[in-house]
């Protein structure tokens, strides 16, 4: 009788069928870099072609290698998390079979050997040992399970073409924002220590810096939710490492949130990035954190760095109030400073008090430009207060979003996404994006404040 060995189910998957997949995958990579190659030597077959058709073709040509290069990448990267999860598969077969099936066997035998008295007894101890034996089938089959699910993720990303920027003198070439460039040791080892310093609360948000993509307004919901020690583990716990086959990480697995409803909080999607816009945001002037949530952003996102269009969404202009639940999971409120019908415009004792409150208590609160009709240009000469007491004139940006990370009755602390801000009468950028500026001023340009929450 099967007493104890029926409770150790056979292992899942086929690990033969699995590697025949990866090798079909191998010779598609292969196949895709031959195409790129090919792709990459028509330029030279066509040296003697002159004017705007022979550019337009240039950068056609530029957009379709850079597509190229994007998939076989993905091809190469899928194949060998293909390749890995076969050999997943054939150590828990071989576990189940060879190990734990034959020691339950042998519980059933102990069990037949006993005598009918002394049966009772021995099948409590004998299923105690069961049991332990179908806990470790659990444990196993659900690390098996997770490395599918991270499968997935990455034949996810492989069959996803990276959007190539559109309108965009720079496309396909170096200083294209929607260039991506794969995770380097050094950029892993930089990201790896900004996680731990956000699990430990102590990363600096003005060492972001946006990039050539129009995204400020997700940039500064992140930076907000770092205004805090939760917020900062917050963005810590949605970042996981991903595992290549030398069990090196070679990328991250990014949790974005979907909008919540009026009732609850949103669920999650995770997304693998494995690479990031080397003319997208940065931290300290290289990919950080900051950099793989912009990345995990933009793939979920089928226009990728463009901007939104009716037949496809991109990451390119937006409002904090619909960026930062995405980030949070949590809702979101608006301080309006336009006043009623345009009478009483600017922010009222009840709101800038709510405004201080959200701001020192540590949730999340960034500032917005795009609802004033103070700016007669893009910019407009503010007069501010830098960190180090310095009293000058600065360009404040019209549909732009700021982090407010302090308040009181005198004024108000902003950090600007881009990392700096322009000095009007000299055109210098100043030490870092901070600034404070009075309410004032604050009333004039910035014509409502999103607040939100970290749980």
């Amino acid at each position: 009788m099967t007493w104890f060995s029926s409770m150790i189910p056979g292992a899942p998957g086929n690990a033969d069928s699995i590697a025949s997949l990866a090798q079909t995958l191998h010779e598609s990579a292969t196949h895709a870099d031959n195409i790129e190659q090919a792709v990459s030597r028509i330029p030279s077959s066509i040296s003697t072609w002159k004017g705007h058709a022979h550019l337009d073709y240039l950068e056609s040509q530029q957009r379709a290698r850079s597509r190229m290069i994007h998939f076989n990448e993905g091809m190469a990267c899928a194949a060998n998390d293909v390749e890995s999860y076969s050999w997943s598969v054939r150590a828990m077969h071989n576990y189940v079979e060879n190990t734990l099936r034959p020691t339950a066997q042998e519980l059933d035998e102990a069990f037949t050997r006993t005598p009918a008295g002394q049966r009772l007894d021995a099948y409590f101890s004998l299923l105690a040992e069961a049991r332990t034996l179908q806990g470790e089938y659990r444990e196993r089959y659900n690390r098996l399970k997770q490395e599918a699910e991270d499968l997935a993720l990455s034949l996810q990303q492989a069959l996803s073409i990276e959007p190539v920027a559109k309108k965009s003198k720079f496309a396909g070439g170096f200083f294209d924002p929607s260039r991506t460039e794969r995770l380097s040791e050094r950029d892993i080892d930089r990201i790896n220590a900004e996680l731990k310093a956000l699990r430990e609360g102590g990363f600096d948000l003005r060492a972001i810096a946006q990039g050539s993509i129009g995204d400020c307004y997700y940039l500064a919901s992140l930076m907000a939710v770092m205004n805090s020690p939760e917020g900062q583990a917050l963005l810590a716990d949605g970042i996981r490492p991903h595992y290549n086959q030398d069990g090196t990480i070679d990328g991250y697995i990014v949790t974005v949130y979907d909008k919540p409803g009026f009732f609850s909080s949103g669920s999650s999607t995770e997304v693998l990035v494995r690479d990031t816009y080397p003319n997208g945001a940065r931290s300290s002037g290289a990919a950080g954190v900051i950099s793989l949530y912009e990345k995990a952003f933009s793939q979920l996102h089928p226009g990728g760095v463009n901007r939104s269009t009716f037949f496809e969404s991109g990451i390119s202009a937006g409002y904090p109030r619909e960026a930062l639940p995405r980030v949070t999971g949590q809702g979101t409120s608006t301080v309006d400073g336009d006043g009623f019908f345009g009478f009483g415009s600017g922010y009222d004792a009840g709101e800038q008090q709510t405004i201080i409150e959200a701001a020192n208590s540590g949730q999340p609160t960034i500032a917005n430009t795009e609802c004033s009709d103070a700016f007669e240009n893009r910019t407009a000469p503010v007069d501010v207060t830098l960190p180090n007491g310095q009293e000058t004139r600065i360009d404040i940006y019209r549909g732009h979003s700021y982090v407010v990370t302090h308040a009181d009755s005198s004024g108000l602390t902003l950090v600007n996404p881009h990392g700096t801000n322009t000095v009007s009468e000299t055109g210098t950028a100043t030490p870092n994006g901070e600034f404070t500026i009075s309410w004032e001023n604050f009333n004039e340009y910035y014509g409502n404040v999103t607040l939100g929450a970290v749980k």
